[in-house]
């Protein structure tokens, strides 16, 4: 029932690099769900500190540390950081050498310090962010055999030079500045369907009647559905973009414009358009990393260990094909998928999947009735069956 599937080459590949049986998803999971609670606990003591990703950031993640840059300006609280770049360098001179050093180590230390607290794993990596921004991700350096990646970073043993310190907590107070007032103004945006050159209206009226694919935003409630400002209708030769595996492309959302792409094949069927349409509504579903988003991640992680039997074959293929951190977004979006496409076969097959994901639902729309979406899928499913026929 999924509308996405990985090749055949793909899997072989796989197997052919393992040479032997791989450990299957469950058991990973199990292994590394004792730490993930400790973890998240730490994250929760340093999450203000966790909030800017601006230049430091960043490069504290590309050699294996926490992105901590906001800790820094919290660290030269006595510094000016709104005015002229100049005016930081001034201000920067003005203080001792001698604290300057005093507090760049502290800062490296504290870091360093909270990485080896939270033990990262990709359970711990997916519950903390999804698959958004990867605080772990290590990419920048590569050094000797027994030394920690931060070991090559030039500004782990030299205190940085004061324009570059002074660039550095400028941007990171700018975007902590941003966020604040981005918190505080919602976005409003009016709906809207786009249908691409190329897309055959004869298609576009074959699948979704005379009010073509505005209605898909009436399947769902406003509070699930709100995440979607856009669906655009595009033809297939258009492919994704910056792929991570091989699969049937049907749909994507880019969650950050709030735009859902749904590709109109000739043969594409309403069913296909729904499983493509909950499926990515899954993934913004639990998007972010507020403790919100963190926790809902955390109870379908737990979800996950109690049987072997995986939501879908994309699911099982995504475990086996990519890493865990992206079989488990993708098991989380399946869920979604089938908990309103299929409920009584999800609930029957996988019910402690269905069970927190039920739950889930409720406590984000306590007066919402499952059911009623449901029924609108399977009306939606049906009326366009007919009208094709």
């Amino acid at each position: 029932m999924s509308q996405h599937t990985f090749s055949e080459g793909a899997t072989s590949a796989l197997q052919e690099i393992f040479g032997v049986k791989k450990r299957t998803s469950v058991e990973q999971v199990r292994e590394q769900i004792t730490t993930v609670d400790r973890a998240l606990e730490i994250f929760e003591e340093h999450r203000d500190q966790f909030r800017s990703l601006g230049y430091l950031s960043h490069d504290l993640v590309d050699v294996g540390l926490p992105p901590y840059g906001a800790r820094l300006v919290s660290l030269f609280s006595d510094v000016p950081l709104e005015g002229e770049f100049l005016d930081i360098v001034i201000s920067l001179q003005e203080l001792e050498s001698e604290k300057v050093t005093e507090r760049w180590k502290t800062f490296l230390q504290e870091a360093i310090q909270i990485q080896e607290q939270l033990a990262p794993t990709p359970s711990l990596q997916w519950v903390i962010e999804g698959l958004g921004y990867n605080f772990f991700s290590a990419q920048g350096y590569r050094v000797g055999k027994g030394k920690k990646p931060y070991e090559g970073w030039k500004y782990f043993s030299e205190v940085p030079d004061l324009p570059r310190l002074a660039a550095w907590l400028m941007v990171e107070q700018a975007l902590l500045s941003k966020q604040e007032i981005e918190e505080e103004t919602p976005l409003h945006q009016e709906k809207e369907v786009v249908i691409a050159e190329g897309v055959s209206p004869q298609n576009v009226q074959r699948i979704f009647g005379e009010r073509g694919a505005g209605i898909l935003f009436d399947l769902l409630p406003e509070a699930l559905s709100q995440v979607v400002k856009r669906i655009e209708l595009i033809p297939p030769q258009i492919k994704e973009e910056n792929a991570t595996h091989d699969r049937d492309f049907k749909g994507k959302m880019d969650t950050k414009k709030g735009t859902m792409f749904l590709v109109m094949t000739d043969g594409l069927q309403a069913k296909d358009v729904v499983q493509a349409w909950l499926h990515e509504l899954g993934h913004a579903f639990i998007l972010g990393s507020d403790r919100k988003q963190q926790g809902q991640r955390r109870r379908f992680l737990q979800a996950t260990t109690m049987r072997e039997n995986i939501t879908s074959e994309y699911a099982r293929q995504a475990y086996q094909v990519l890493e865990l951190r992206f079989g488990l977004e993708e098991d989380f979006a399946e869920s979604f998928d089938f908990f309103f496409l299929d409920p009584e076969t999800f609930r029957v097959q996988n019910p402690d999947r269905y069970k927190v994901m039920e739950e889930l639902i409720q406590e984000r729309l306590p007066d919402f009735d499952p059911t009623e979406v449901q029924r609108r899928v399977r009306q939606f499913i049906q009326e366009a069956e007919v009208g094709a026929n």
